[in-house]
């Protein structure tokens, strides 16, 4: 979570991959696969899709962890600059909580 002129930003995606671009294009899975999906190598993958269970309650806001992995070399692997802080490219969701 970040917290940014007193407005609290929770940024959570559902995903599946991260478009990286051409200069990180790599293949992650076989050249059939690449042959057939031209443009995955272009993108991270995570293993598993990333999303989260949100949980009003006793007047706090919870979100549960989720984690995986990236399928291949992550972006740091590939010499990624790192992105702004509010906006990592890593394959979890920390756990919140949040009193409302």
């Amino acid at each position: 979570m970040t917290q940014i002129n007193d407005i609290y930003y929770l940024p959570i995606y559902s995903a599946s991959y991260y478009w990286l671009g051409g200069d990180y294009k790599t293949v992650r899975f076989s050249e059939a696969v690449d042959k057939t999906q031209p443009w995955i190598k272009y993108t991270v993958q995570y293993k598993d899709s990333l999303f989260t269970f949100m949980t009003i309650k006793n007047n706090k806001i919870i979100l549960e962890p989720r984690k995986t992995e990236f399928v291949g070399p992550g972006p740091d692997e590939l010499g990624m600059p790192k992105p702004h802080p509010h906006e990592p490219i890593v394959p979890t969701i920390s756990a919140f909580k949040m009193k409302i």
